[in-house]
């Protein structure tokens, strides 16, 4: 089994959070990082939205300013946060977490009523799959 986490913009100026996930996971500093980002995002209220702003962040942290500033620029994070949008779009994800099954299946809290029936409803679609039932 594949478990893959996609980050979600939901407006386009907030693209920028996308790029980190995917600027770090390139240079391999995700699981490092990404608490860090999270709480630096919704906890401390920083809006990362500036590529320096979130580089000199990443410099207090221990990333190497330049690598990230090339990683977040590349060609393939620029590639891999637009298809994280389209994926979104095709799910029609609207809101956080959301979990696809087999890439058909879709839960959330918002679809399934609160946080545990989705949690109960994806073990069932695990387990469904698995089984090859679904």
């Amino acid at each position: 089994m594949i478990f893959k986490r996609v980050p979600v913009a939901f407006r386009d100026d907030l693209l920028p959070h996308t790029k980190i996930f995917y600027a770090l996971e390139s240079i391999g500093k995700l699981d490092a990082m990404h608490t860090k980002v999270f709480n630096a995002i919704h906890v401390d209220r920083k809006r990362m939205l500036d590529p320096n702003e979130i580089a000199d962040f990443m410099a207090k942290n221990g990333i190497d300013r330049k690598a990230f500033l090339d990683a977040y620029n590349s060609f393939s994070v620029t590639t891999n946060a637009q298809r994280a949008n389209k994926i979104a779009d095709a799910y029609k994800i609207d809101g956080v977490p959301t979990v696809v099954v087999q890439g058909k299946y879709v839960t959330s809290p918002s679809v399934a009523g609160t946080k545990a029936s989705a949690i109960q409803t994806m073990d069932y679609l695990v387990t469904q799959v698995r089984d090859k039932k679904l």
